[in-house]
């Protein structure tokens, strides 16, 4: 079935991670300073092509009456077990695609590999944008 919407992959070098601190308003954070990129980013089994793989398939394009390029971003946090959590809506277009893209990487049950900072698995911040292409 084809689809009438592409998501865009974005360059991989605009994603980022993030180690966290206690100091950070997430509880139970290991010592990696706020801000400060992880040794290793959390990656998804297949790397991030089979992540906006899934993202695609699973996305569902808004009504919108119209053809439009929109941006969201979406950050959330890759656990030390390779969960996600704490998805939070940073860029968000309208049309109801922020709460879709989270109800979408909730779907998720694939486990990341964790983040590493100083040779020790930590909770990292993964901040992800998405641009979508929708046409009439």
């Amino acid at each position: 079935m084809m689809k009438k919407f592409i998501l865009l992959l974005v360059i991989i070098n605009s994603f980022t991670s993030f180690g966290q601190n206690a100091s950070d308003t997430i509880p139970n954070v290991p010592q990696a300073s706020k801000g400060t990129q992880v040794d290793v980013k959390p990656e998804y089994p297949g790397g991030i092509p089979a992540f906006f793989k899934f993202i695609t398939n699973e996305f569902k394009q808004p009504k919108i009456g119209y053809a439009a390029t929109l941006k969201i971003i979406v950050s959330f946090i890759v656990e030390k077990d390779g969960t996600m959590s704490n998805y939070k809506i940073v860029q968000d277009p309208g049309y109801g695609l922020g709460n879709e893209t989270v109800r979408v990487l909730k779907l998720c049950k694939e486990k990341w590999k964790p983040g590493i900072q100083n040779g020790k698995i930590v909770r990292a911040a993964y901040n992800l944008p998405l641009t979508i292409n929708i046409k009439n």
